[in-house]
Parts: C-alpha cells; structure tokens; sequence
C-alpha cells in the first residue's frame, strides 16, 4: 500500500464513490435512504458497492451496508435483478432490503420465487428541520464500550438482529447518542450518513423497565438538536404500520417525505 492509499483507505475506490454521488445527485432526493446509505461508506467498513453502468449512464446502484442492511435503485427490473444476484455473498442475501415502491415491486417477484422475502412493509419517510425543545443524552464514548455490551444484553432478539451494534466503531465515529441512569445505559440512538446537508438517526431502543417514551424523545431531540447545528435536515425511517412511533416522531416535528418498500430477508 502506498502512503496516499494508508492515508486515505477508500483511495481506489473513490472513481467508484464519486459515480455513485453524481447519479444520486441527479435524481434530486427521490431515493434519500440511498444516499444516506452511499454517505455512509466513508465512515464505514464491511460494505458492499455495485453499479451498473453502459458507456452512456448509469443505470443502477447497489449498497449493502454493516449489519446486512441493503440499499438499491435500478432504471429497469433486469438491472435491479442483476444487482440483487450480486448482492448475495455465499449463498447469503443480505438482512433487510430498502427501495423505492416501484424498483421494491420489480423485485417481490423476483426475490418470492426463490424463497428469499420472510416480511414486506411500507416505511414512511420522515423529516425535521426544527430542534425540539426537550434534549438530553450524550454521544457515546470509548469508556462506555463495557456498558453498552451489557445494555446490548436486555434487548429483544428479534429487535438486535436489525440493530446496527457496532458500538465501538460508532463511538470512534460519533455515531451513537446514549442516555444513562446512573452508570447504567438504558436507551441509545444512532446517527448516520452524514451528506453535507443532511443527516438521519436510526436504532432508537429503550429498555423496557426504563420510562420508555419520555427518554426516547429526549433522547431523539438529544441527537436531531446536534445535527441541526451542523446540517439543514433530519431524516428517519419509520414502519407505516408503527403507530407509535410515527405519532412520535411527528411531535417531535417531523413531516411525511413519501414512502418506501423494505423486505426482511431470508
């Protein structure tokens, strides 16, 4: 490796980095998740980036981020299929895909007939540019990497499986905001995709014996109040058929962007 490739570990795939923005860039914000997700690349390891292009355009892009979390968007239905078979690695699909409806219903088909979708949802698109009042929580740190393996240890299975739980490269990144009782951590949120103007927060949990709503939306206002002192928009994604939440997060001030498809994989 030559100094300007230790320097800048993401050296050689950079050509294939700036594609990706240009293409996005062109299409105006009508898939933000995957732009959060190509943003997200740079501060990251243990990802997967798949384009497919003629000589004239591009006419798809593939993201399989930490934690098997898979991003997509594709001009035709070959091109999404072509790049769903190259997003399995031995044999293994990745955990959940995130697409807009229309590639989503290009490829339900596709992916049902080999057994490969366990669950299908709609999720809104959620977004806020207005700190909310109520704040509280920090970002985690080095010394909280102990106290995070053993909050890791009350959250539900079903729930962890899709958590990104990277804690000790998203405290090294300031990734992840968490909110303690004593020297206990009992809720966490993470940050990601950092875009120049815009971010989103994701994997917000709260232990159960733990006052659930209030912390979650301290804690929410915590981070989104953080990257709104930096960046114009907040950005999450929310499961339509979660009440809940989506009550929650509108008032804490965010508004419906559109929706988007997302399968739980086999």
């Amino acid at each position: 490796m030559n100094r300007s490739t230790a320097d800048d570990p993401y050296e050689l795939v950079s050509p294939l980095l700036a594609l990706a923005d240009d293409w996005l860039a062109l299409s105006e914000g009508a898939n933000i998740p995957l732009e959060l997700a190509v943003h997200e690349l740079r501060s990251r390891g243990e990802w997967r980036l798949s384009i497919s292009r003629t000589s004239e355009r591009i006419e798809g892009l593939s993201v399989v981020m930490p934690g098997a979390h898979w991003y997509l968007d594709a001009l035709r239905p070959t091109i999404a299929e072509m790049l769903s078979n190259m997003a399995v690695i031995h044999g293994r699909r990745p955990a959940t895909l995130t697409a807009s409806q229309e590639v989503g219903g290009w490829l339900r088909g596709f992916l049902s007939e080999t057994g490969g979708i366990r669950a299908e949802r709609a999720v809104k698109l959620l977004r806020c540019d207005r700190a909310p009042v109520e704040r509280e929580g920090r970002w985690a740190a080095d010394a909280d990497l102990t106290a995070l393996r053993e909050y890791e240890k009350g959250i539900d299975p079903d729930r962890l499986q899709y958590m990104d739980t990277s804690w000790e490269v998203l405290a090294a990144i300031r990734g992840l905001a968490v909110f303690t009782s004593g020297d206990l951590i009992v809720g966490s949120i993470r940050r990601y995709g950092p875009a120049p103007s815009y971010a989103a927060i994701s994997d917000l949990f709260v232990l159960p014996d733990a006052n659930r709503a209030e912390i979650a939306a301290r804690l929410a206002g915590f981070v989104i109040g953080e990257i709104l002192t930096r960046r114009k928009v907040v950005y999450v994604l929310v499961d339509e058929s979660d009440v809940l939440s989506l009550a929650s997060y509108r008032h804490l001030g965010f508004e419906d962007q559109g929706s988007f498809y997302r399968a739980y994989l086999e």
